[in-house]
């Protein structure tokens, strides 16, 4: 009895639901046009933004396609497909979609007795048109008042568009997991191929990840990736779309997919970035509007990043590099091997930042020589007691010494030789920007509360090697908008002196010995000139960052590695992997050109016997033998004008006067 009664409520609950469902197509019937107070209607322009989106060409004319660029997508055209790929979406998801009229009651009627059965709401009744209204005109909420609208514009929809347009647009908005979207990037990203390329089971993949992105992932999921695609198969076979053979011959392909899924093109999104501030319109307008964008992108530069980071792979660790030409501050390639937007992520840069902080303040300020002595010892300042690395100590070394040997106490003395406050406003002439938090000495060492970019790091380097003149870096020629009307030209680079001629040389000499036996001495970029410094965040369980940006009189490189949850390896330094990586691409670029001093820098003997005894730089005067001085190398804006002799000083008006002991260097 209590088993009849049992059947009996069954039936009634399925009845009751289906005479719901009833109800409520109803509902539906009512003419769209009919307005219901608070409910959404059809809105054209949010469908027409589908195929909109922003397109980007490298510096010789060609579209790139190749990676992703935060949630840009490839429009792709419905002709452009093969039928099959058409046909896997139908199969798995909308089977009536070009018999119906936007909306499958039998389809809702089934939907609905089988989650009663089910005791849950698993199955969904959706077609390809409600989806597309789904995902352009309403939110994610399951409600019967969303339900009610959903039907009522996607009925509308059918109205306006063929079954053709439709399934284009549907195509277009897909969202396939690891932040792809669109079948056109999907298709490049997960078999690095055009759309009109995918083969039979390549198709079915795809057609089964939109179910559940997440639980279908090929990269995380592969083996139930791989038996969705092959469900979405079988029901293509039971639909007529492909015969039996076709069928297991496609599901006897091996999975297989390509890697560029941990890679977001930062150099696609810088240019993104750049347009939107040329602009000045928000990323929501700048892809709506259908822009076209000329970028400097050297997709062959690009190439090659793109593989020296994929065969150097750090655990836990997330590689960026920067190629940019220094005469007109084009960046030509920036890769990393990341889905995070990287354009604006600011980092500790650590003692990179001590040329612009401690260095450059110091001879701009005439506060030393690259030969003065500074004494390398524990110094506390104030309540603080900065350490070198591995708490080594040099006792005096050269200003030029304590540079190529990234000590830490030497660069925090001449910051307070300088002034915090008077270094930060040298270093802001390089393009680098400080919290007002930024206060205390330890900016010396690259303490900074903000931090900075890559792309600024970058820029503040390239200073250097074009003689002092700062210019912003820049990913972006020309933008054209969807009528074709160029709305931006680059004109050219602005330019704005950060530090002197003679000082941004006598910097690159200084970080030219650096990169061949300093800290940077990975990069020994052979008999070539480069010049380059490293830097390094962490402590002594692990670092958070690593860099080395090195430049060449046409080309600057930069190179970060940095730490995506916790620490880094104590292994991974600057002076390591990202000092050999910046070598590589150096040798790549093969600038052959050299840094061609100023005239006035002028190169005089000091003498060494005073430097040692009594820390004075004092030019040596005729009597002083060979063995007893030392070349170096000054502005003549900043340089000693006494001279020595064996037991008294003489004064001279000018040092230029003894044509014996100086000369002019090419």
């Amino acid at each position: 009895m209590k088993k009849g009664l049992k059947v009996v409520l069954n039936i009634a609950i399925v009845l009751s639901a289906l005479a719901l469902v009833a109800l409520l197509s109803g509902i539906m019937l009512i003419e769209p046009k009919v307005k219901i107070n608070g409910f959404a209607v059809l809105d054209k322009a949010r469908l027409e933004n589908v195929n909109k989106t922003v397109t980007v060409l490298d510096n010789d004319g060609n579209t790139v396609n190749d990676a992703i660029y935060d949630n840009n997508k490839i429009f792709t055209d419905i002709n452009s497909l093969p039928d099959h790929t058409a046909a896997a979406f139908i199969a798995v998801e909308d089977k009536r979609f070009y018999s119906h009229h936007g909306v499958d009651y039998l389809r809702m009627i089934s939907a609905a007795k089988n989650n009663l059965f089910s005791g849950s709401f698993k199955e969904g009744a959706s077609t390809i048109t409600q989806q597309l209204v789904k995902n352009t005109h309403l939110k994610n909420d399951k409600t019967i008042s969303r339900k009610i609208q959903e039907i009522r514009i996607a009925r509308d929809l059918e109205r306006h568009y063929t079954k053709d347009e439709i399934l284009e647009m549907y195509l277009n908005i897909l969202y396939f997991g690891n932040n792809i979207y669109g079948i056109g990037t999907a298709s490049y990203v997960l078999f690095d191929k055009s759309p009109s390329e995918l083969s039979l089971h390549e198709s079915a993949l795809l057609a089964a990840i939109i179910n559940n992105p997440s639980r279908f992932n090929p990269y995380s999921h592969p083996d139930a990736a791989l038996s969705r695609r092959n469900s979405v198969l079988k029901k293509m076979r039971n639909q007529g779309y492909i015969s039996s053979d076709e069928c297991k011959a496609a599901q006897d392909e091996e999975l297989v997919v390509s890697d560029k899924r941990n890679i977001l093109n930062q150099y696609m999104n810088n240019c993104i970035v750049e347009a939107e501030n040329i602009l000045g319109i928000d990323k929501s307008d700048l892809f709506s509007g259908g822009y076209t964008i000329l970028s400097y992108y050297d997709s062959g530069l690009q190439g090659q990043i793109d593989k020296m980071i994929s065969d150097n792979t750090v655990e836990n660790g997330i590689i960026n590099i920067i190629i940019a030409d220094n005469e007109n501050g084009r960046f030509l390639a920036n890769s990393g091997n990341s889905l995070a937007d990287l354009s604006c992520r600011k980092r500790q840069p650590g003692s990179t930042i001590k040329p612009f902080v401690s260095y450059a303040p110091a001879l701009e300020m005439k506060n030393v020589y690259t030969v003065t002595p500074v004494l390398d010892e524990k110094t506390t300042f104030g309540n603080w007691t900065p350490s070198n690395f591995n708490d080594k100590y040099y006792g005096w070394v050269s200003v030029e010494d304590s540079l190529v040997k990234s000590l830490n106490v030497p660069a925090v003395k001449l910051m307070e030789m300088n002034g915090v406050e008077q270094s930060k406003k040298i270093a802001g002439k390089f393009g680098i920007t400080f919290s007002a938090k930024d206060t205390s000495l330890a900016v010396a060492l690259g303490g900074l509360t903000d931090g900075i970019t890559l792309n600024t790091l970058t820029d503040a380097y390239r200073t250097f090697a074009n003689g002092g003149l700062y210019s912003k870096g820049k990913y972006v020629r020309e933008i054209i908008d969807k009528n074709g009307k160029t709305v931006y030209c680059d004109s050219g680079s602005t330019y704005r002196r950060a530090i002197s001629e003679d000082n941004a040389y006598l910097m690159t000499e200084m970080l030219q010995k650096c990169a061949k036996s300093g800290t940077a001495k990975q990069v020994g970029y052979a008999n070539y000139d480069a010049a380059a410094k490293t830097g390094t965040a962490g402590n002594k369980d692990g670092n958070t960052d690593a860099y080395c940006v090195a430049y060449t009189p046409k080309y600057t490189v930069s190179v970060h590695i940095s730490a995506i949850d916790g620490l880094l390896d104590n292994s991974c330094a600057g002076g390591t992997l990202p000092a050999k990586l910046a070598r590589k691409i150096l040798t790549m670029l093969n600038d052959k050109s050299k840094f061609c001093a100023p005239e006035t820098i002028i190169s005089a003997d000091i003498d060494l016997n005073e430097l040692i005894n009594n820390k004075k730089v004092m030019l040596a005067s005729e009597e002083i033998k060979e063995i007893d001085k030392k070349k170096a190398l000054f502005s003549s804006e900043n340089m000693p004008l006494t001279y020595s002799t064996p037991q008294t000083y003489i004064e001279k008006e000018s040092p230029l006067d003894d044509f014996d002991n100086f000369k002019i260097l090419d």
